[in-house]
């Protein structure tokens, strides 16, 4: 038979008491990390990387992370960034025999513990007065699952992100007077975009969208709003997408009717650049290209021929005018050439062999005189 020993009220209290207080703590341990990231706010603070050198300066700054899941990979991640442009700028310096400056910059889009976007800018100018040499470098980055956001990962898998980016910004930057539709489009698939808690910025080049590199860059914002279907449910951003209550000028874009609302938003947008200037053969074949999506071959077959009669009256313009400037002129109208008139030559020209006998002739003859007027006078 079994004996249980038997506790005195004074010692079971005690134990009650301990086994409370060790609940208690492991209550605590296990929610302190949940109270931590509720309670703490992400913070950037700047730093930079400064050298100076007599034929370069480097002076780079870059935000440092704080408040966030695994900052201090983050920070790392961010300084080798850094790192890696100046010694690029270095390596291609190291050829130059004139001073350089280089110098970066950042802009902070958005700072959470499911979303950290910055985009930098660095300029290198060769000399340090001239004019800049602008390069970016976007950074998108994931602190909980410690990876790098890209536009693939954003979206569902079957959506064409690029199409879609590339007609959401063409439809906006047409309405601007530095926009000009070239044969590149507006390709946005370059992955240089920032993310933001209304929507993703997607950034372009001056040399992408306008027609003179003095004019800024430009940037196209695409609300949550409008491609919440579209975005993929195991995207980062997806759950601030849902509770985005930005701003939204663009239809809801649906999986169901997405090619239909591109191909209308498209055809808008170059026929509006059509409108605006009728002689751009490129906006007539893209829009071709589109109504040929969409299954109006007709339309898209008038558009072709337009643009290929505005390609031809193009090159039949440059003949023309590389005709104009050619040095060739026709033979009816080349100007009457009168040649120069050749200076003498201080050498003498040479003595042909008729003139040299009578000349010796006549020397002859005349030595011949004095010989004899000579002799007759010695006889007297």
């Amino acid at each position: 038979m079994s004996h249980t020993p038997h506790l005195k009220p004074t010692q079971r209290t005690h134990l009650e008491l301990s086994i409370l207080f060790a609940l208690n703590a492991l209550a605590v341990v296990y929610s302190l990390p949940c109270y931590v990231s509720a309670t703490t706010t992400p913070h950037v603070h700047k730093a930079a990387i400064r050298k100076h050198e007599p034929l370069y300066q480097v002076n780079v700054h870059y935000p440092e992370i704080e408040g966030v899941p695994h900052s201090s990979a983050i920070n790392i991640k961010i300084v080798k960034l850094m790192k890696a442009r100046i010694k690029e700028f270095l390596t291609a310096g190291r050829r130059e025999t004139i001073q350089s400056s280089f110098d970066g910059g950042y802009k902070v889009s958005i700072t959470t513990p499911e979303i950290v976007s910055i985009r930098f800018q660095f300029e290198n100018r060769c000399p340090p007065g001239g004019r800049p040499l602008v390069t970016v470098l976007p950074f998108n980055y994931c602190p909980k699952r410690s990876e790098i956001i890209t536009l693939g990962s954003i979206f569902r898998k079957s959506v064409p992100y690029a199409d879609l980016l590339s007609v959401l910004s063409l439809s906006e930057l047409v309405h601007r007077r530095e926009f000009v539709v070239t044969e590149s489009g507006t390709t946005a698939n370059n992955e240089d975009f920032t993310l933001s808690k209304t929507g993703i910025d997607i950034h372009f080049g001056s040399e992408e969208v306008v027609n003179a590199c003095t004019l800024p860059e430009q940037t196209v914002h695409v609300p949550y709003a409008a491609v919440c279907d579209l975005l993929s449910p195991s995207s980062p951003i997806y759950a601030i997408a849902l509770q985005s209550q930005g701003r939204n000028s663009l239809p809801k874009f649906t999986r169901r009717n997405l090619e239909n609302q591109l191909g209308a938003l498209a055809i808008a947008a170059y026929s509006h650049t059509i409108n605006k200037t009728q002689d751009n053969a490129e906006a007539y074949r893209k829009r071709g290209n589109w109504y040929k999506r969409l299954g109006q071959n007709a339309l898209a077959e008038t558009d072709f021929k337009r643009a290929a009669k505005l390609d031809d009256q193009q090159k039949t313009a440059t003949t023309i005018t590389e005709g104009t400037n050619s040095t060739e002129v026709p033979a009816d109208r080349q100007p009457i050439v009168v040649p120069k008139k050749q200076p003498a030559s201080t050498r003498p020209s040479p003595i042909s062999l008729p003139l040299a006998f009578s000349l010796c002739l006549i020397i002859a003859l005349m030595l011949t005189a004095i010989f004899i007027v000579i002799k007759t006078m010695r006889r007297k």
